[in-house]
């Protein structure tokens, strides 16, 4: 969810419609009436889910690769032979074979923030959309991996200054995890399915892997992940056995899992702490010691929403044989466990950090007042003697930036890791990122993206990882994956760069082309947090409105005239081409019981993105 930057009513007149649509999700008749606005805060992640969900219906994912290798082999049109037709005169005379035909991409290549009122659209740009992950080539400076909610796997070879999508071909475009062999970085796998707890996080395919540096992909593991328990299989985190590298971990919507022989078959590890077949636990995040003691594991276990006195946090010590429950015991109610993240550094292999949402959705620890809104912090959790025991440290509630009631989201996004070569650097982020430089006692917020004056971090931070420092640096250079594509830091977060200049994965609603679009070059499209976009010719569009930005329509008498909305059916209009913008609900019934902010306008019974027609 991205911020529209704005605390202030706008308040402003609106004339009745120019145009004429009809808003499916909505139809009443009612009194016009004034309406103010401001700038929403954010979305709703459940709410989107739900939406998506009931566009698309379930998933079968081996049925749906049946039907994808089907496809695969119906010949294309220029491959087909020529068909024939009956003349007046009777003879057979040969026909025009069908159309080869091209499809030539538009965009969005990224998006460019930077244009229109910047109380809308905020200072992320150049944006991409929705990354889940990233890794880095440990012998190959500058060599990036990054994946896509529903754009699949993207490499660099110049550090992020461009990239080439690697897996057009595969099946399924949904990623979930991405690890990258320590030893050696030409193997990769990619876990498929999206397992951030919304229902468009997308179902996946199985685990695929590329030996050649992601020039091709096999899927491995044959049926292990491609059988339905419950639900399709989605992927959290995959992690590679730095000294015996055949060694792999997947953590998936169904628990644990592992491999002996790189991925060509899959065992699930079920113990009395964490039954791998049951849909109620999910292994959300893996450690393993890399530096001393490879067959040193730790494993998070949990409902991601809370309610299971099961989860927990369990550590193997010979590669999973058996399993010991380190889970602190400063938590005392367990069912308050939701999706927990680990983390840890190289340089100290004992020292575990647990960062833990809670029931609801805010940091773990995070206190209310009688209103319900939420304390600015919650807690930590550290082992210093590998679970031993543990403290606990007071920390920032980055799930829920906005701090009002209903807004925690780290069952979407959550993470905690520390610098891989001074451990007293830790990170922790869930829509805002902080840091610590006393080895969690303390913290500082390195992005605050809510604030008026907030940093050019796009917010939804999904995975961080680093690349070796220069020489003698203390600190290693550090990259993250958010909702708005991918972002680099050389100096722990003080500075930052956007590595999305030509990143071709932002999720489209809808497009709205011009009334002559092959003259003009003119069109609007509405995208997964990040906003209403005009393209104007340009593969790097202009966002001109921020937020998650639903269906637009432009006027065919005037197209400087658009409409756009945000979730739930807050409309704005502009007569400007997308410059400056108003409010379009005057006739629309307010929610009396939805007070977000200014969100006041969303209609009843709307749906979260109200279709136009």
């Amino acid at each position: 969810m991205q911020i529209k930057h704005s605390y202030l009513s706008r308040v402003a007149a609106v004339a009745a419609l120019t145009i004429a649509f009809i808003v499916i999700g909505y139809v009443q008749n009612t009194q016009a009436q004034a309406a103010s606005k401001i700038a929403p805060l954010t979305s709703d992640h459940k709410a989107e889910g739900e939406y998506k969900r009931l566009r698309s219906g379930t998933h079968a994912p081996a049925a749906y690769l049946a039907a994808y290798q089907h496809a695969q082999a119906v010949p294309a049109a220029a491959n087909l032979p020529a068909t024939h037709r009956a003349s007046a005169g009777g003879a057979s005379v040969q026909a025009n074979q069908l159309p080869s035909g091209r499809w030539t991409s538009i965009g969005p290549a990224a998006l460019d923030t930077n244009l229109g009122d910047p109380a809308y659209i905020g200072v992320t740009g150049p944006n991409a959309g929705r990354m889940v992950t990233i890794v880095t080539d440990p012998t190959a400076p500058g060599t990036l991996y990054t994946a896509a909610s529903g754009g699949g796997v993207w490499k660099s070879t110049n550090d992020g200054a461009s990239w080439l999508p690697t897996t057009d071909n595969m099946p399924t475009l949904e990623i979930g995890a991405l690890a990258i062999d320590p030893t050696n970085p030409k193997v990769l796998y990619a876990g498929t399915g999206e397992n951030d707890h919304c229902a468009d996080c997308g179902y996946g395919l199985g685990i695929y892997k590329t030996t050649d540096g992601a020039a091709s992909w096999q899927m491995v593991g044959g049926s292990t992940f491609t059988t339905v328990i419950g639900n399709a299989f989605r992927f959290n985190v995959l992690a590679v056995d730095a000294r015996v590298n055949q060694y792999v971990w997947a953590g998936t919507n169904h628990g644990l899992y592992r491999s002996f022989d790189g991925g060509n078959t899959w065992y699930g590890v079920g113990t009395s702490y964490f039954p791998f077949n049951n849909s109620n636990f999910q292994a959300s995040d893996i450690v393993i010691d890399t530096s001393t003691n490879p067959s040193t594991v730790y494993v998070a276990v949990n409902a991601p929403f809370g309610g299971n006195v099961g989860s927990g946090v369990f550590k193997t010590a010979d590669n999973g044989t058996t399993w010991a429950d380190i889970t602190p015991s400063l938590i005392t109610d367990r069912t308050q466990i939701g999706r927990t993240a680990l983390g840890m550094s190289k340089a100290a292999p004992g020292v575990v950090y647990m960062m833990v949402n809670s029931a609801t959705e805010d940091l773990l620890g995070t206190t209310f007042d009688s209103n319900g809104y939420p304390s600015a912090n919650g807690l930590i959790y550290k082992t210093s003697n590998g679970g031993g025991s543990w403290v606990q440290y007071a920390a920032p509630n980055v799930c829920n930036a906005a701090h009002l009631p209903g807004f925690g989201q780290c069952s979407y996004d959550i993470y905690i890791t520390a610098d891989p070569i001074n451990p007293s650097i830790v990170y922790m982020a869930g829509v805002n990122i902080a840091r610590s430089t006393d080895s969690g006692a303390t913290w500082t917020d390195i992005t605050t993206v809510y604030d008026p004056t907030p940093s050019p971090v796009h917010p939804d931070q999904h995975y961080m990882t680093f690349a070796p420092p220069a020489a003698g640096q203390s600190y290693s250079p550090l990259y993250i994956a958010n909702d708005g594509g991918i972002y680099k830091s050389g100096d722990t977060g003080t500075t930052w760069a956007s590595l999305n200049s030509n990143l071709a994965t932002l999720e489209v609603y809808v497009t709205t082309g011009g009334t002559n679009f092959a003259n003009q070059r003119l069109a609007w499209s509405g995208m997964q947090d990040n906003g209403a976009n005009k393209y104007t010719g340009d593969p790097v569009w202009d966002e001109l409105f921020g937020g998650d930005g639903g269906y637009t329509a432009i006027d065919p008498t005037d197209q400087r005239i658009v409409y756009e909305e945000y979730v739930g059916l807050v409309m704005s209009k502009s007569t400007d081409g997308g410059a400056s913008w108003s409010s379009a609900t005057n006739g629309l019934p307010q929610n009396a019981n939805l007070s977000r902010l200014g969100e006041k306008e969303n209609v009843p019974g709307a749906l979260f993105i109200a279709p136009f027609i």
